[in-house]
């Protein structure tokens, strides 16, 4: 039973490892949102270094890219940590805890760029694009994967 339980830890890291990698990449490289000036039907993307948006949605995509980083690197930390190669004095139940607080910051950082995104085009035809749902959908499949570690560490400590 506790290989099947390191099994399973190893596979949701593993898991958490790709997710963040593929999220901070396509947070990076792709488009957040976009505005429609209607006018001359012209559509105006919002990106990570477009000079024409805002120091705030910009900061916000940055920050949501470095938890990604942050989750990416934890959960090879945490591989690591199960493969015995390094120890740490923190239960397992808190290597988890501190991953879905991770998971979440990403969500949250989320929600602030789309508002901060909405707020500076409040004045005209506006939606999101693949940086958003990348973020969000990834913080919650990462914040999932936390969750069955979390679950998997309490299986083991009750054994």
């Amino acid at each position: 039973m506790e290989t099947q339980n390191k099994m399973v830890n190893y596979v949701a890291l593993i898991a958490v490892a790709i997710f963040s990698l593929v999220a901070m990449i396509l947070v990076l490289s792709t488009d957040f949102g976009w505005q429609d000036y209607g006018e001359y039907h012209s559509t105006y993307w919002f990106w990570l270094g477009n000079s024409n948006v805002a120091a705030w949605p910009q900061f916000f995509l940055v920050v949501i890219a470095l938890a990604f980083l942050i989750s990416l690197c934890y959960s090879v930390l945490l591989f690591l940590i199960n493969l015995e190669k390094i120890s740490l004095n923190i239960s397992i139940k808190w290597h988890a805890i501190i991953g879905l607080f991770i998971a979440s910051v990403a969500f949250i950082s989320t929600l602030f760029t789309v508002g901060m995104w909405g707020i500076a085009s409040i004045d005209y035809y506006w939606g999101v694009a693949t940086s958003f749902y990348t973020s969000l959908f990834g913080s919650i499949i990462i914040g999932t994967f936390y969750l069955v570690y979390l679950v998997n560490a309490r299986k083991t400590l009750v054994e």
